[in-house]
């Protein structure tokens, strides 16, 4: 009896182990093995290299890929540079992997990079192989250790969806990220699922990972069919995290798609989001956009509040958060037309300097010393209309 209760035991352990390893079988072609797949739902061959750090492709497999509608403008986000065998540094393009797919084994959001040479090999590199988890090779086989099965029940699927939503409502992003995660890979996210997710990586300054979520999201099949809202706040919070990364092009993006779906839906755009965008466009340097919003965004945040820039030179707004706002955005406009390498200021920014130190903001008070203005006593003057395109 004690020998056949441990022959159960044994096998039983001994199926377990072989349920955790998934084998597959890669084809030898002159001295390396190449194995099956698909990217982005295109059918090919790629090189398992595991001396490779990344995934790489040649630029005529990433003009296929690119004409075919596989690999999608968003999905390329920049340029990097890499060494090549005999040491020479070369730049080369970045371009995000949405989904490759192994033996039913799905990789998310995996960075690939282009190379110049049209018949560079196609290589699956270490950023892939990792995904994977713990691999060993035994000749042609290729066997994936600790495999798990990632087909989930829908007992199970109901159960990681309260898990996702109850974590996420008491503020346990860390948790939430990760079952909403595993909800994505399979099944899939609702949008508002899917903004869960990417709201949750924010929050634990997974910055990248949100954006990959987004593009993946924007590729994705349900996003023809999402509400324009929900759109919304996904771009919104986007932006958030381009903010984070100091991706000022992005942040651009995202806004603009923000406000375009906010504009099908017939939402107010708010000030603020105006603000953001002008801040962006001083970043990168273009002061003419920059101030394009930035009397947007002035305009709109004085509007929202019932007040005009004339009640504001002229004293008779006393709500604080306004007077934050719009102080911050007056400094931002101020900062964007000055010259800093002078010491004199001009009438239009000691003007715009003046209107933010009305509203309390630190730098503006500082310069409105330094340089003896009485900003106190100065009062609105219609000759500087045309800062805020008033008429």
């Amino acid at each position: 009896m004690i020998k056949r209760s441990f022959f159960l035991i044994a096998m039983t352990l001994l199926s377990l182990c072989t349920r955790a390893q998934k084998v597959i079988q890669m084809e030898k072609e002159g001295g390396v093995y190449k194995i099956s797949c698909t990217v982005n739902g295109a059918r090919m061959k790629m090189i398992f290299d595991t001396g490779a750090a990344a995934v790489s492709l040649s630029m005529a497999m990433a003009n296929y890929l690119y004409e075919n509608d596989y690999i999608k403008k968003e999905d390329i986000v920049g340029k990097g540079k890499s060494q090549t065998a005999d040491g020479t540094i070369v730049d080369h393009v970045v371009i995000n992997l949405r989904d490759i797919e192994i033996s039913e084994l799905h990789i998310k959001n995996i960075k690939a990079t282009v190379i110049a040479g049209q018949n560079a090999p196609l290589l699956l590199g270490q950023t892939a192989i990792q995904a994977l988890g713990p691999v060993t090779i035994e000749g042609n086989k290729l066997i994936i250790n600790n495999y798990k099965n990632k087909t989930l029940s829908e007992q199970e699927i109901d159960r990681l969806e309260k898990e996702a939503d109850s974590f996420y409502e008491n503020e346990q992003y860390y948790a939430s990220a990760d079952a909403y995660t595993k909800l994505n890979n399979y099944p899939g996210l609702t949008t508002l699922g899917v903004f869960r997710l990417i709201n949750s990586c924010i929050h634990i300054g997974q910055y990248d990972k949100a954006i990959d979520y987004v593009i993946e999201w924007e590729n994705g099949e349900d996003f023809s069919e999402a509400e324009e809202e929900m759109k919304s706040c996904i771009y919104g919070i986007a932006a958030i995290a381009c903010r984070s990364l100091e991706d000022y092009k992005s942040v651009i993006t995202f806004m603009e798609k923000q406000i375009t779906c906010q504009q099908k839906c017939g939402e107010e755009i708010n000030g603020i989001d105006f603000d953001n965008i002008a801040d962006a466009y001083m970043k990168l340097g273009n002061k003419d956009a920059s101030i394009q919003y930035r009397k947007k965004a002035i305009n709109k945040l004085l509007s929202e509040a019932g007040f005009s820039i004339i009640d504001l030179y002229n004293g008779k707004i006393s709500n604080s958060y306004v007077k934050n706002v719009v102080g911050s955005s007056l400094a931002g406009y101020a900062l964007t037309i000055s010259d800093i390498n002078v010491d004199t200021i001009t009438e239009q920014e000691k003007y715009l300097w003046i209107g933010a130190a009305k509203c309390g903001e630190e730098i503006a008070l500082d310069i409105c010393k330094g340089f003896n203005y009485d900003y106190k006593n100065v009062m609105y003057d219609r000759k500087y209309n045309y800062l805020f395109s008033l008429y």
